[in-house]
């Protein structure tokens, strides 16, 4: 597993921790693989059709800041 996905998971994770909810609810896991071999992507990774609004929403900017944008 490449550090950008350890550290992708990791903000998931902690996020799921944070709110007490599962972390697949957080960000979908095949976005962020994408997100990992790509960090450019996260734009498209936030507007990605298995990313639900909600999630782009609460979470988009956490993922950038965690992709390293």
């Amino acid at each position: 597993m490449s550090e950008r996905l350890k550290r992708l998971k990791q903000w998931r994770t902690g996020e799921a921790a944070r709110l007490s909810i599962d972390s697949a609810l957080v960000w979908p896991a095949r976005s962020l693989e994408r997100l990992s071999r790509d960090p450019r992507s996260v734009d498209a990774e936030i507007d990605a059709p298995e990313v639900r609004r909600w999630q782009a929403r609460e979470f988009g900017a956490g993922l950038k800041g965690a992709a390293g944008e």
